[in-house]
């Protein structure tokens, strides 16, 4: 009998992997879409809110694997002088657990321009290996050249954060996108996305709602290759979202969320 023993070092990823089910539902492209109540790709989006949001997600099985299960809460308030939101977001198990805090602010200068920033407590804990922290900050802004037509940029821990006692760095990346209203009824919206460590990502996303109470949502993503899908029902203040994520090789993700409008 032959016995093989490798050891490796235990890296921390905060990919922002755990998103919201519309995210999802639109192949995760997001950074131009104006008035989102749960954005941690771009803090500009949060601007066009007309009320508070209390938003809630859940993915009990990233990849069909329990061990990644995540989830989500974000508290979004508009204001006269800004869009203010506070979320957490959790992914992980016991053996291995991260957890990121973030307040966020979008300021729209004038009808067609919004900047936004985020500061973010990213935790990490690896059982039997301890635990470590990080700040991280977004920028982001968005431009509306078009009355249908939304612009966006962002970059995700532009201050280079590292973590840990190997001074691992976080994901830095950067996103461009766009967004279409191609009726009262929907909306197109594409992102490139460029993580410093990989090959760059299309993301693009179609939502279509039928009648006022229903949106259907479909969407596509390479760098790997992802179909999704999903559905929100809305019921007076509330919102039921659900969304299905294919991956050639790790199987299915589902993710489920509410959303409360106050």
């Amino acid at each position: 009998m032959l016995a093989a023993l490798a050891w490796s070092t235990l890296h921390g990823s905060f990919e922002r992997q755990p998103q919201p089910a519309p995210l999802y539902g639109r192949g995760l492209s997001g950074c131009a879409m104006r008035g989102t109540d749960f954005s941690l790709l771009n803090p500009a989006a949060l601007a066009g809110l007309a009320s508070m949001h209390i938003t809630l997600f859940h993915s009990p099985s990233p990849f069909e694997l329990p061990q990644l299960s995540s989830g989500g809460i974000a508290l979004s308030i508009p204001a006269p002088f800004g869009t203010l939101q506070a979320a957490f977001t959790l992914s992980g198990t016991d053996l291995y657990r991260e957890q990121t805090a973030m307040l966020s602010y979008a300021l729209a200068l004038d009808e067609a321009v919004v900047i936004g920033a985020a500061l973010s407590y990213d935790a990490l804990t690896i059982e039997r290996y301890g635990s470590a922290h990080t700040f991280g900050v977004d920028i982001g802004l968005e431009v509306a050249p078009l009355p249908h037509l939304t612009l966006g940029a962002s970059i995700l821990n532009v201050n280079r954060p590292t973590i840990g006692v190997e001074q691992d760095e976080l994901p830095r990346v950067f996103l461009l996108g766009a967004s279409y209203r191609l009726s009262e009824h929907a909306d197109l919206s594409a992102d490139i996305v460029k993580d410093i460590r990989f090959p760059e990502s299309l993301r693009v996303g179609i939502e279509v709602r039928p009648l006022h109470f229903i949106a259907l949502r479909i969407g596509m993503s390479t760098q790997p290759p992802r179909f999704h899908a999903g559905a929100g029902v809305r019921y007076k203040f509330v919102e039921f979202d659900y969304s299905i994520t294919t991956h050639q090789e790790l199987g299915l993700t589902h993710t489920i969320g509410v959303a409360l409008e106050l």
